[in-house]
């Protein structure tokens, strides 16, 4: 389940964007975050980034289930975008 701090941070961050802010991103690897803003970072990242190939994120969270099934389900600007988890 998906805290009510996750979201509000997500509705922050997209509110935050402009057309130009990282428009041509192609990779992405997170390397350290803390773990109820990595949701919001992602899902950010996959919804504005068009040209994006890549997305990983260095560790493993704990519950693996409830985020993949968060990153599933919401918007991709790009659909040739893969999310990689490092361990």
């Amino acid at each position: 389940m998906i805290e009510k701090e996750t979201i509000a941070d997500w509705e922050f961050l997209d509110a935050q964007w402009t057309d130009g802010m990282c428009a041509n991103l192609r990779t992405v690897e997170i390397i350290s975050y803390h773990a109820w803003s990595l949701v919001s970072l992602m899902k950010l990242i996959l919804s504005k980034a068009s040209l994006l190939c890549t997305l990983s994120v260095n560790k493993r969270l704990g519950s693996q289930e409830d985020l993949l099934n968060e990153l599933l389900t919401c918007r991709r600007a790009s659909a040739q975008a893969q999310i990689l988890f490092k361990v």
